[in-house]
């Protein structure tokens, strides 16, 4: 029962600190799009998205090893093996920084293409270059500190990272504000962006100093060995990684491809919003991730099913409050946040919503097979994915616009979460398939319905639009859901002391 308390205790800590530096950033991102977008413009904020999103690409030349980085070390930590951090820690670190410094060589020759591959006005073309190897320098300081901010989580110091995320969070609202209200542009704010990171890196570098009591990096511990255990395993993460990139980062540059920068800013807000969600599930799904590992240590794949089980459930309860609150709020979000400029988010956020509910719901499937050393085949589902999300979304842009790419991404992603991976985890764990949806799914859709339909009426009753008015929408129809969610809250033994 102690151990119970304190594993309670722990989770809603590190839940509470990693959901308080998420909406901080949320409230953040919320207040400055429409600024941005104000000062920057429709198309410069599409094309500083797109920036962004590209560079976003350049995770698939790390193999997959900030994964692997989680997966070893939350082992080691948990086994108190300080040596084997260390060694983790320095391989990783040094190998990384070469991959870097390739990647920023790349950059400084690819720019002087850019223009050939997006559709930019001629008297953009110098601003955008110079921001993009400033991007670029962004996603190598990305590389450097992936092992400190990783040892941070993986010590399950969510707390931590929390403080320093706010922080940061902070001086760079205030620095946007100032900058482009005085009329500078992408270059500035790519600065801005530049600055957060590498105050972040210091950080974390810092502090890991610190919690290891020695300096965090040595050429003397650089391991063949580790390098090879951790490239086994990264490279199933890095197919996955492809999957990730080619669902989520390349529908904007397909969209630029064949669209106008209108349009890729149209979308990008809409998946913004999206992947802000993903945001907050993925805080409850990386808290949950060490302890998975803790908990098959201890008590065996019997612990890990019932977590897997809880886990889920927690989050198929919040997916459904998205997805119903996207369905009967998002309209008039965007008009009011935005104004009637990007009224046609609204169809692309419910399109990416519905497909995201079975995947935020299954994310505890692949945690629980990165646990069991299992993910090869869920690697190459994924990238299959990944695949026919891209091939789907390039056909179908000439056709339907910005809604045939997120319909591109809707149909595999739904195959793919709701029906192949849970069926494949369920066997491995030797759990019913019809145990896991009526334990987690059911109560994700019941969650989802009674939202939409007390959203119905209350958009019926509540006619006006405004923000006192939106928001009161929204308290209402969760208020009213509130005995289920008590229900639900109750379901939710290990939050009561009841986990063994």
């Amino acid at each position: 029962m102690l151990q119970a308390h304190f594993l309670n205790k722990k989770i809603f800590k590190n839940i509470t600190y990693s959901q308080l530096s998420f909406f901080v950033n949320l409230i953040s991102t919320f207040i400055l799009t429409p600024f941005i977008v104000k000062h920057l413009g429709i198309e410069r904020y599409g094309i500083w998205t797109l920036l962004v999103s590209f560079v976003g690409n350049y995770g698939l030349f790390s193999l997959g090893l900030r994964g692997a980085i989680f997966r070893y070390l939350s082992e080691s930590i948990a086994k108190g093996d300080v040596f084997h951090v260390k060694q983790i820690m320095s391989t990783s670190f040094l190998f990384l920084s070469f991959i870097s410094l390739l990647l920023f060589l790349l950059a400084l020759i690819f720019v002087n293409f850019l223009h050939l591959f997006f559709e930019i006005p001629s008297y953009l073309v110098q601003e955008v270059k110079l921001t993009f190897i400033i991007v670029s320098i962004m996603a190598c300081f990305n590389f450097f500190g992936a092992p400190f901010s990783t040892f941070i989580v993986s010590s399950q110091r969510f707390d931590v990272e929390s403080k320093i995320n706010i922080f940061i969070c902070f001086l760079k609202f205030f620095a946007v504000l100032i900058v482009l209200a005085k009329g500078h542009g992408l270059v500035a704010l790519a600065m801005i962006e530049l600055l957060s990171l590498f105050s972040s890196f210091i950080c974390f570098f810092c502090l890991t100093h610190r919690f290891l009591g020695a300096f965090p990096v040595s050429i003397t511990l650089w391991s063949s060995t580790v390098l090879r255990e951790l490239l086994s395993y990264g490279v199933k993460s890095w197919i996955i990684n492809i999957a990730v990139i080619l669902v989520y980062e390349l529908d904007l540059i397909v969209i630029s491809s064949a669209l106008s920068p209108k349009y890729v800013a149209i979308y990008s807000v809409a998946a913004s919003l999206v992947n802000y969600f993903a945001r907050f599930i993925d805080n409850f799904s990386r808290v949950f991730f060490p302890m998975i590992v803790e908990k098959f240590s201890i008590d065996g794949l019997e612990g890990l099913k019932k977590f897997f089980l809880q886990t889920s459930f927690v989050l198929y309860v919040l997916s459904g409050l998205f997805l119903g609150g996207a369905i009967s709020f998002g309209k008039e979000f965007f008009l009011l946040w935005l104004g009637k400029d990007f009224s046609a988010s609204y169809v692309i956020l419910i399109i990416l919503m519905c497909s995201h509910f079975f995947s935020f719901g299954s994310r505890p499937c692949g945690a629980v097979l990165g646990t069991l050393l299992n993910i090869g085949f869920l690697s190459f589902l994924s990238l299959f994915e990944g695949i026919l999300n891209l091939s789907l979304s390039l056909f179908w842009v000439h056709k339907f616009g910005i809604i045939g790419v997120a319909l591109g991404t809707f149909i595999p992603m739904t195959i793919n979460a709701f029906f192949i991976v849970p069926i494949y985890t369920c066997k491995k764990i030797n759990l019913s398939i019809l145990t896991y949806i009526f334990s987690t799914m059911f109560y994700g859709v019941i969650i989802t319905l009674l939202i939409c339909v007390f959203g119905y009426f209350l958009n019926k009753v509540m006619l006006f639009y405004s923000w006192p008015y939106f928001f009161s929408k929204v308290i209402l129809s969760v208020l009213l859901s509130s005995p289920f969610f008590v229900y639900c809250a109750k379901r939710m033994e290990f939050f009561y002391g009841k986990f063994s």
